[in-house]
Order: C-alpha cells, then structure tokens, then sequence
C-alpha cells in the first residue's frame, strides 16, 4: 500500500520532508510508500534536495516534448498526466527510461480499462472502488 501526496502551494518542500521523516520514524510507514506529485516542479525539486530518496511524480495537464528530460532532471519516479492528453508513444517512452506513468482523474471503469491498455501503471481516480 502507498499514499500520493499532492502539493497544493508552495513553501511546504521542508515541512513536509520533516512530516514524512516523522511518519517513519514513529509509525509503521516507509519513505519507499509515499510518492509526492504536483505540478509545481521547483517544489518538487526542493523536496529531492531535502531528501533524494523521496519519490516524486511531476504532474503535467497536457503533454508538453520535454516531459521526458524535465522527469530525468528531476529524477522523477513518474509523470501523471490528465487522461485526454496520454497517448501510447509518450508511455512507451517513459517506460524505457523507468519512468512510471499515472493518469488522472479517472472515474470510470471503461476509461480505467482504455488507458490500462496503453500501459499506464496506475489510475488516480475520485472513486477507486467504483472502477
């Protein structure tokens, strides 16, 4: 089991860090169970600087041609991506480099299954049990 963290503002990068830190230390948590995404990418960048080890997924709204080297850079453990905007070539490339791909937000068991045919390894939906 893992939990997504979505960043909302900014300045939380330390405090946040210092939550997670918190939670494995007093809890049964693992850093390896928490994946921080948001769309904005310098917060991400600050959080890689607290900690290396925390996984982070950049949040894209549309596809943009430096998905691929922006992840890298950032050492991102995904990109998750608005479902109308994922296409197959993009996955597939991702994939190659190890980066995983989530998509958002999914809410519907045909949707879920369509993009599980591109090979995404993960939905993000409002209602998980419903798909």
């Amino acid at each position: 089991m893992g939990v997504i963290l979505d960043i909302k503002g900014r300045g939380v990068a330390k405090p946040l860090v210092e939550a997670l830190h918190a939670a494995v230390k007093t809890r049964r948590w693992k850093l390896h169970q928490f994946l921080i995404s948001a769309f904005n990418h310098k917060e991400l960048q600050r959080i890689k600087k607290f900690d290396t080890n925390i996984k982070i997924g950049l949040l894209y709204y549309r596809h943009i041609r430096s998905v691929l080297k922006r992840a890298q850079k950032l050492s991102a453990y995904s990109v998750h991506f608005n479902e109308h905007y994922l296409r197959k070539p993009l996955v597939e490339s991702l994939h190659r480099h190890g980066i995983k791909t989530f998509v958002w937000t999914v809410n519907s068991s045909f949707d879920a299954k369509r993009l599980y045919k591109l090979g995404v390894d993960g939905v993000i939906s409002d209602y998980p049990d419903s798909i």
